[in-house]
């Protein structure tokens, strides 16, 4: 009914997620999870790419959620996040989740930053998956922010 042509454009993504989080902004981080999803690049969602999404997104595996989490942060496909990046999908849940307060401790700037500091184990300019992986299974703040989706 929601995709008749079956395919699931980014603004109707951004449209159900709007119902879900109706205090918050879910744009950015729409754009994010659609490319994702969008494994063929094409610039719509079939049905296959939307139940495997979901299903990462749905699981009770914490390393797929995290992997899938990575996937959109990369969504240059090259197997890195850059600080930039992380905090740009920092500030993406803070919109979604309607966090206001984006100073001290809650500054986005500031906690990737701390992320860069903790896990980077190669102390170069970017997270890989392993790295981005290792360091929010330990820490459970970073699972919360990164990990408990509710959909």
């Amino acid at each position: 009914k929601d995709c008749p042509n079956g395919f699931l454009e980014k603004k109707e993504l951004i449209k159900s997620f709007q119902k879900l989080y109706p205090n918050g902004k879910p744009d950015k981080i729409c754009s994010k999870l659609f490319n994702a999803f969008d494994q063929d690049k094409n610039n719509r969602i079939d049905f296959v790419e939307y139940l495997l999404g979901i299903s990462h997104l749905s699981s009770l595996d914490i390393k797929k959620k995290l992997q899938l989490t990575f996937r959109i942060y990369d969504h240059h496909n090259k197997g890195k996040v850059s600080r930039k990046e992380m905090e740009k999908m920092i500030v993406a849940i803070f919109d979604l989740n309607g966090v206001k307060e984006r100073s001290g401790e809650n500054d986005p700037r500031e906690k990737a930053m701390n992320i860069f500091k903790r896990f980077n184990k190669k102390n170069n300019d970017y997270l890989n998956e392993e790295e981005f992986i290792d360091g929010c299974i330990v820490d459970d703040y970073l699972i919360d922010l990164f990990a408990e989706y509710r959909i």
